[in-house]
């Protein structure tokens, strides 16, 4: 379960940081086509063009990450890359930024959609609280044709929530106090990578 908070403390600090610093939405699709929507009346924090890029961008990370998976590779360089994306933020004033911040995310997510045995999104969030509440009615009102979701998936998505929380307000207070404050989901990313390493607790 420990990769599971990582990886959802890195995408709510990482979504934190994406819209301190560029008004967009690093993981939140949703979000980001809502501004979209916004923009072409004028009412979004940016322009139309950033919104677009931004899901293009997030759409070909995600595309990238299951190509390769499809390949027989296995998660680890994907998530290497997103640690390079992470770090190269923090000295990088690109218009292009935002876009790679998506890229990373897209990446990350379908890279790790089966963490520690358990099913989830780890880098946004409706999915899987929608997933959770059905857990919960399902274990209360057993169905006659439905086994009961097992408690070690109810207190995986639970903790993706609550660590996706956890994340934002760490991104919220590097942002106060660090002049490179993408490198705290740049490490935090490379110690799942670490940690999956020693305990082999990732089931992808």
């Amino acid at each position: 379960m420990f990769g599971v908070v990582l990886l959802a403390a890195v995408a709510g600090c990482a979504d934190a940081l994406g819209y301190l610093h560029f008004r967009t939405f690093a993981g939140l699709m949703t979000g980001n086509t809502v501004f979209l929507g916004l923009a072409l009346f004028g009412h979004a924090p940016a322009g139309p063009v950033l919104y677009i890029a931004v899901i293009a961008a997030f759409c070909a990370g995600v595309t990238m990450s299951r190509v390769a998976l499809r390949l027989g590779m296995t998660p680890r360089p994907v998530l290497i890359l997103t640690v390079l994306i992470l770090l190269g933020l923090n000295f990088s004033s690109s218009r292009w930024a935002p876009a790679m911040l998506a890229f990373g995310m897209g990446a990350q997510n379908a890279a790790t959609t089966r963490v520690a045995g358990v099913t989830v999104n780890t880098v946004f969030l409706t999915g899987d609280l929608q997933q959770l509440m059905g857990d919960l009615v399902a274990r209360l009102f057993p169905g006659a044709k439905r086994e009961r979701p097992a408690p070690r998936e109810l207190i995986a998505l639970a903790l993706v929530w609550t660590s996706y929380v956890g994340g934002a307000v760490l991104g919220a207070a590097l942002n106060l106090r660090l002049a490179q404050p993408f490198l705290v989901p740049a490490g935090l990313l490379l110690l799942f990578l670490l940690y999956e390493n020693i305990s082999k607790a990732a089931d992808f």
